[in-house]
């Protein structure tokens, strides 16, 4: 089990460690630039996680407000990662997104629910990070115009 639990760990530090240009061009890192104001963004994702009966944990600037961060779960996927154990949890399908200005517009970015098999690979957490993928997809194909 503790042997399980460092692997997970060292995958997640190979992964944080990668430069965000191998990771943005292996679409880890999903960016895209918005016309909205980065409140105005943070209370659209917590009406859009409500009605799909997600967890939004909240809005928070950081950075001495240059960026705000915008925490959301998407629960199913949750509820279904939590059968493969508790201790998944780590790699529950949680997403900040990122709200910044960068060369004068916001922009967003989020880590690609992917990483969850990249971290623990296995057939069902294929299905997983599948399955919370579409929903951040479609959530910032929704949200993120």
């Amino acid at each position: 089990m503790l042997v399980k639990i460092f692997s997970i760990c060292v995958m997640a530090l190979t992964v944080l460690a990668m430069p965000v240009s191998s990771m943005a061009d292996n679409d880890m890192i999903i960016i895209r630039q918005i016309e909205k104001t980065p409140e105005v963004f943070a209370k659209e994702v917590e009406d859009y996680a409500k009605k799909r009966e997600w967890n939004f944990l909240g809005s928070h600037k950081v950075k001495k407000g240059e960026i705000t961060l915008v925490k959301f779960c998407v629960a199913e996927v949750g509820k279904q990662l939590w059968k493969q154990g508790l201790q998944m949890s780590a790699l529950a399908p949680c997403g900040n997104i990122g709200v910044y200005q960068k060369d004068g517009k916001t922009e967003i970015s989020v880590l690609n629910p992917r990483y969850m098999n990249i971290l623990a690979p296995s057939a069902e957490m294929e299905k997983l990070s599948a399955a919370a993928e579409k929903d951040v997809m479609e959530m910032l194909d929704v949200l993120a115009k």
